[in-house]
């Protein structure tokens, strides 16, 4: 009864492909090592050769941005209106000569349209290998999409909420969950499935009406994407809330059948036993009867026996019983 992986993945897969790209770019735009680019040579009458700088250590890299600093309003109406701070440290070229991580922070507050709030931390260490990079950005009133869920025949509209990011890369493994929050999630019902038919038309229909009483009083949506494994082919998996309460509407509806259906059983086996069991009673009782009649009889002739064999041992003995 899990809903939740086959309804969202598509939504959550279109939106973690363009950060799972520059995940994997980030290793090669800024590589660990003494700056081991390799450069195009120059054209010669020869065959064309290719450039490799070996810096030592101790040296300076060839670019290397310690510190920038951005404090910026934009006003007006724009998308791109808003406050914003930012910090970077450490942009180089050689990570181990300067021997330092980079570390960029962003936020942007106040914004006008989009999301109203947006923060971003990374840092990323190449100074030795493994690499080391860490990134967490977190989005406040951001625009969720629309999602049909064929399944449980309703279309949900997440409206607005929190995203939040979390990612961390050390070599070539990946982990990393990204979370959905929201709480003005919107339902509409799609077309009844009319493709069963008879008793099998009631059934469906009523699990319909189930999930969809269950779901439609939902109004707050939690959606948690992981993110495990190789960095070019990581490990998926999806969770959120509206697949447990599918479950648990599943299991509730199964419930009451399981119930009724346990009723009518009881009811049918009391009513189909029902006869033989009061034969089966009066049986008994005539056979107690006949039991009672015979021990009854058998008592009054053993007492008749016993008077004869007593008036007998009275002739015998000239009156007197021996005990």
């Amino acid at each position: 009864p899990e809903l939740t992986p086959p309804a969202f993945a598509d939504a959550m897969a279109a939106r973690v492909a363009p950060i799972l790209y520059w995940v994997n770019r980030i290793g090669d735009l800024l590589p660990p090592g003494l700056d081991p680019r390799r450069h195009v040579g120059r054209n010669r009458a020869r065959r064309s050769g290719v450039t490799v700088a070996f810096p030592k250590p101790g040296e300076y890299p060839r670019f290397l941005l310690e510190l920038a600093e951005i404090d910026l309003d934009i006003g007006g109406n724009q998308a791109a209106a808003g406050r914003y701070t930012g910090r970077l440290t450490g942009l180089t070229s050689s990570p181990t000569l300067y021997g330092q991580p980079m570390v960029v922070s962003l936020e942007r507050s106040g914004g006008v349209r989009g999301p109203r709030d947006v923060s971003v931390a990374a840092l990323l260490d190449h100074t030795t290998r493994p690499i080391r990079d860490s990134l967490r950005v977190r989005i406040g009133n951001t625009a969720f999409p629309t999602i049909d869920l064929p399944s449980v025949r309703a279309k949900i509209g997440l409206g607005t909420g929190t995203s939040a990011l979390e990612l961390s890369r050390v070599a070539d493994t990946l982990a990393g969950v990204w979370r959905w929050r929201t709480d003005s999630v919107t339902w509409s019902r799609l077309l009844p499935n009319d493709s069963a038919r008879g008793t099998g038309q009631v059934v469906v229909r009523a699990v319909e009406d189930a999930l969809w009483r269950a779901l439609s009083s939902l109004r707050a949506v939690e959606l948690d994407l992981r993110l495990a494994g190789s960095v070019r082919s990581p490990r998926v998996s999806i969770s959120s809330n509206v697949g447990r309460v599918v479950a648990q509407a599943l299991r509730a509806e199964v419930g009451r059948e399981l119930a009724q259906a346990e009723q009518k059983i009881r009811a049918e086996v009391d009513r189909q036993i029902g006869a033989a069991r009061a034969a089966a009673l009066g049986k008994i009782d005539n056979l107690e009867s006949d039991l009672a009649t015979r021990i009854g009889i058998d008592r009054e002739q053993l007492a008749v026996v016993r008077g004869e064999l007593e008036q007998a041992i009275r002739r015998l003995t000239g009156g007197v019983i021996p005990r």
